[in-house]
């Protein structure tokens, strides 16, 4: 019995850690318009505008899942500076920058059929991780 509380215990401290490259592991919450500062100010990044969202909306049977697309600006601290597009079912889904990879992990609201969406009311949230 010990032994199976020991590997219990394991088990669930293994999987409840997050995957950390070089210590640096984040995720962030953004809305169109906002932006944040991570890696003690070494990393700017501002969600600028909804690109697209094509995703088939919930009620609705579609011939594919669509489409959600965000734009990103990426500024490091010495001012390299770049925007990029960042997708939920297209590629590019995450980009290397300078030394970090940031990813799109969801794009919210999801699209309800008859619901009309405010493009500013968007949030895209992002993992973000030195590498």
């Amino acid at each position: 019995m010990y032994y199976a509380i020991i590997l219990v215990f394991l088990i669930f401290s293994t999987s409840c850690t997050r995957n950390t490259v070089d210590g640096f592991d984040r995720e962030v919450t953004l809305k169109v318009g906002q932006q944040t500062s991570v890696d003690r100010g070494n990393l700017l990044i501002s969600l600028k505008e909804l690109a697209e969202d094509s995703r088939c909306p919930l009620g609705v049977v579609c011939i594919w899942a669509g489409n959600g697309a965000v734009v990103l600006k990426l500024q490091t601290a010495d001012q390299v500076e770049v925007d990029v597009t960042l997708n939920t079912g297209l590629k590019p889904q995450k980009v290397i920058f300078e030394e970090y990879e940031i990813a799109l992990k969801e794009l919210e609201p999801y699209p309800v059929e008859n619901v009309v969406v405010d493009p500013n009311d968007y949030k895209a949230t992002l993992s973000i991780a030195k590498i």
